[in-house]
């Protein structure tokens, strides 16, 4: 498992801690600082297992408006996924339709 996977499973567990975790991860906008460290990082840590970390943890968090900030600025940002090679690419964008 890569550095990148294995930070975004460290942060869905903490974040299935409490609610109080989740309100608190949203009010420092930590999804923001993923997303530009994420965009900042290598091309190769762009994949679709990464994607499905995210998938995850929206899956399993409470709290509706940081599930809408995940989504907005994870999930679905063009700029971020277009980064990874074009086979992981296709199976991101296959998993939206």
């Amino acid at each position: 498992m890569s550095p990148i996977s294995q930070l975004s499973s460290l942060n869905t567990q903490l974040l299935m801690i409490s609610t109080n975790a989740e309100i608190m991860f949203r009010k420092d906008d930590c999804f923001q600082m993923i997303k530009y460290l994420l965009i900042k990082s290598s091309n190769r840590n762009i994949t679709f297992n990464l994607y499905l970390h995210f998938v995850t943890m929206f899956e399993f968090l409470r709290d509706f408006d940081l599930r809408k900030v995940l989504f907005s600025e994870i999930l679905m940002n063009a700029n971020l996924w277009a980064k990874a090679s074009e086979d992981q690419l296709e199976l991101i964008t296959n998993h939206w339709i």
